[in-house]
């Protein structure tokens, strides 16, 4: 048997002190603009840490959405 857990419980487990994702992904999207790379590398990295950050917040959301759905 299955054993889901409801959204709530996972909301929970952020610590006071963190960043909240959203805001965590601006400070990224800022860093990735204004950090100075001859290559563009770090640039680049930073960027796509920024959209990876975001859509697996997304997914996340989404598959709580899916879970609280299901136990009701």
């Amino acid at each position: 048997p299955r054993t889901f857990v409801s959204s709530h419980q996972f909301t929970t487990t952020m610590q006071p002190h963190q960043t909240s994702t959203k805001t965590l992904v601006s400070a990224l999207r800022i860093l990735a603009q204004d950090i100075q790379s001859d290559d563009g590398v770090a640039n680049a990295a930073i960027a796509e840490a920024a959209d990876r950050l975001e859509f697996q917040d997304i997914q996340i959301r989404n598959l709580l959405a899916l879970l609280e759905e299901h136990q009701n």
